[in-house]
């Protein structure tokens, strides 16, 4: 929303379930993309926590932390969401309904994929920081995601290859 409350832009779910795309729902194209304070974040809604490649373009877009409300059917889904914080080195921030906390718990997973904070049952209201110069965060974000992003680039490799016909697939090496 801008400063006098108009809405800016919206997100439409972009990959859905079968009985959503069939019976409720047409699918979004764009990704969700928004800055507040600096940080850039992103949005993925419940069943697209299924979907790699949109937490990979995310991480193209330069997101620091996803936002994703979901109404998980299985415990899975936070395993899920950890993984993704900690592959991509972002903040995850999962929003789950009263009905699914038997599943697991709506809070702030830190982009080393450690669980940073959770809303209990009893919690009307849980805040938790994005900071990146917290030390549990230093080296998720200084070291893994540029390297990673680096490593992505090919550049660190092209000065280091060889050819050497051990290194080439049987499928590929080419028959006398």
């Amino acid at each position: 929303m801008a400063d006098d409350g108009r809405v800016v832009d919206r997100y439409d779910k972009r990959l859905l379930s079968n009985t959503e795309v069939t019976r409720f729902y047409a699918p979004g194209f764009e990704p969700g993309v928004f800055e507040v304070d600096g940080f850039r974040f992103g949005l993925a809604v419940c069943v697209e926590i299924n979907f790699p490649d949109l937490f990979i373009e995310y991480e193209q877009l330069g997101v620091d932390c996803l936002l994703v409300p979901a109404y998980p059917v299985d415990s899975i889904f936070a395993t899920k969401a950890r993984a993704y914080a900690a592959i991509h080195n972002v903040w995850v921030a999962l929003s789950i309904p009263a009905q699914s906390t038997g599943l697991l718990l709506s809070g702030l997973i830190g982009p080393d994929g450690q669980v940073l904070a959770e809303v209990e049952a009893t919690d009307e209201l849980r805040v938790a920081e994005l900071d990146p110069n917290e030390p549990v965060n230093h080296h998720a974000l200084t070291v893994k995601r540029p390297w990673r992003a680096q490593a992505r680039a090919g550049e660190v490799y092209r000065d280091h290859r060889v050819t050497d016909p051990r290194s080439v697939s049987p499928a590929r090496r080419s028959r006398p």
